[in-house]
């Protein structure tokens, strides 16, 4: 079943963190079947999911049941618009990055409040959306966007991956604009059991 048939409804119903905490447990348990051939893992977290005052300890919890490294997990955060409160979840993902876990903005520039969670929220990766990269090689707006995106995040320390890169015209683009990582079908199609999760 795809996610977007009951995602939105799970969210109205108040049952995304249950979601979140179960996909969470997969992904860890895959982590620690697997820590010889994945060195990371991705896991995406409602904006919803990260206001809850219960999600620190869940995940301390799991990292100890599942015996992984901290540092292997990227926590990517979907709907940023629906944090209810930027402070709190803030607070909850500096006890997180303390713990050793990162953090990742996911579909970065959609939406008018995109730079102010890139200001207030501390994530190390910055995911730039696709609807700026799928046709970066001849659209100047794309172009100039992603520069920019770019830029404002190494000032920032932060580091950058574009979605949705397709071609190898697309890739040497985004590395001549700094951007760090890529993500789409050029790098690799989805599988069941992905290898990895990020590509330099």
């Amino acid at each position: 079943i795809p996610p977007g048939t009951f995602i939105a409804e799970a969210e109205q119903a108040g049952l995304i963190n249950l979601i979140d905490y179960h996909v969470l447990e997969l992904a860890l348990q895959y982590l620690s079947e697997n820590n010889h051939s994945v060195n990371k893992i991705a896991v995406n977290i409602s904006g919803k999911t990260i206001n809850d005052e219960n999600l620190v300890s869940h995940i301390i919890d799991l990292i100890s049941t599942y015996k992984v490294a901290p540092e292997s997990i990227i926590f990517e955060i979907t709907e940023t618009a629906a944090v209810a409160d930027i402070l709190v979840a803030s607070k909850i993902m500096k006890d997180i990055n303390s713990i050793g876990c990162q953090f990742a903005l996911d579909d970065f520039g959609i939406g008018f409040s995109s730079f102010y969670y890139l200001k207030q929220l501390p994530a190390q990766y910055i995911k730039i959306d696709g609807a700026f990269i799928r046709n970066i090689t001849s659209n100047l707006d794309d172009q100039l966007f992603v520069q920019a995106i770019s830029t404002v995040s190494a000032g920032l320390g932060k580091k950058t991956v574009a979605e949705f890169v397709e071609n190898e015209e697309a890739l040497d683009l985004i590395r001549k604009y700094g951007v760090d990582y890529a993500q789409g079908y050029h790098i690799g199609k989805p599988q069941a059991e992905p290898q990895t999760s990020y590509h330099k």
